[in-house]
């Protein structure tokens, strides 16, 4: 088994721009799909009438 490091992309390489606005990217895509939703949940509460006590409560 190799010790040796895979080389990487440093700071001035041709790659690391790319890179590093591809992950940002990713990141915030990842943020605004978890809370796209967020403002829609008081209509889904209304559409799938949701009691206020089965919302509070996190077991099945």
């Amino acid at each position: 088994m190799s010790t040796a490091l895979a080389p990487g992309l440093r700071r001035g390489d041709p790659g690391f721009r790319r890179v590093s606005v591809g992950l940002f990217f990713a990141g915030f895509t990842t943020f605004a799909l978890l809370y796209a939703t967020q403002p829609l949940l008081p209509q889904l509460v209304e559409v799938f009438a949701v009691s206020r006590v089965r919302r509070r409560c996190r077991c099945r």
